[in-house]
């Protein structure tokens, strides 16, 4: 009697040509390394991993995380498919479909006695809110407050250039930045802007509060005038170069290693 031989046990679901079953409340993580801190630390977030040939096998061994794996659809696809699923190249062959973290509100943030908080303003480029999100979680920044209105958002290409950070942090989501520092001040914070005008004090002759938020806006045009207004001081980076400014994402990793600095220091 002739018995079906039994496939081998595999626990990984492989599938070829699948296209993303996009549902609210899902968003998209590209890259390697933001895709593996959603698997190292919240992996029942993957609701499906779409990884290019070639790409599979090496990252999920490199990953260390097949184990965490086993509970998501794993399909591969073409580097052209993941590119046209995620909008974007920069993608490295990897795309996880996840569910959206939960936001923390505002009232929440309120009722926390926490150290340092980042206020992003206008930031446009999902690169450069992916750096600072990077140097946020670098240095323990206690939560982000943005404004999608004011800036381009959690995009799959901020997330991927955060690597990772942008799965690790708290992010507060307002619709007006204004008012969200108003109430910070009211729940205790000092509130300082990042500015580079000539009544802004040094860095380096900068002494920090306890509790406080840094203000950073963007490149171009800086923080909105109802931010500075709500400012209680205003801190500048001393350039000695000949290129007069920074990179909003070199800048606040160098205002927030100050800020640890002392906090360590004290």
């Amino acid at each position: 009697m002739n018995k079906k031989r039994a496939s081998p046990r595999n626990n990984h679901s492989r599938t070829h040509g699948a296209r993303p079953r996009f549902k609210d409340g899902t968003r998209i993580v590209v890259g390697r390394n933001a895709v593996r801190e959603v698997l190292r630390h919240d992996p029942g977030r993957i609701l499906e991993l779409y990884v290019a040939p070639g790409n599979q096998e090496r990252w999920l061994a490199k990953s260390e995380l097949q184990r965490s794996i086993h509970q998501s659809a794993i399909h591969e696809v073409s580097k052209h498919e993941i590119s046209k699923y995620s909008g974007t190249d920069s993608h490295q062959g990897v795309m996880a479909v996840v569910k959206e973290r939960a936001r923390l509100p505002l009232k929440d943030l309120l009722k926390k006695e926490l150290d340092l908080v980042l206020v992003l303003d206008a930031i446009n480029d999902p690169q450069n809110l992916g750096a600072l999100l990077r140097a946020a979680e670098c240095f323990a920044v206690d939560a982000v407050v943005l404004s999608p209105n004011r800036g381009c958002g959690i995009t799959p290409i901020a997330a991927k250039s955060s690597v990772g950070a942008s799965e690790l942090l708290e992010i507060v989501e307002v619709s007006n930045l204004a008012d969200a520092v108003r109430k910070l001040k009211e729940a205790g914070y000092w509130v300082i802007a990042a500015d580079s005008g000539p009544s802004s004090q040094p860095l380096n002759e900068f002494e920090a509060p306890e509790r406080c938020v840094l203000m950073l806006g963007s490149e171009g045009e800086g923080l909105q005038p109802l931010l500075k207004k709500e400012a209680d001081m205003a801190v500048r980076i001393e350039m000695e170069g000949v290129i007069d400014s920074l990179n909003v994402s070199q800048a606040c990793a160098i205002f927030l290693h100050e800020l640890r600095r002392q906090r360590k220091g004290s």
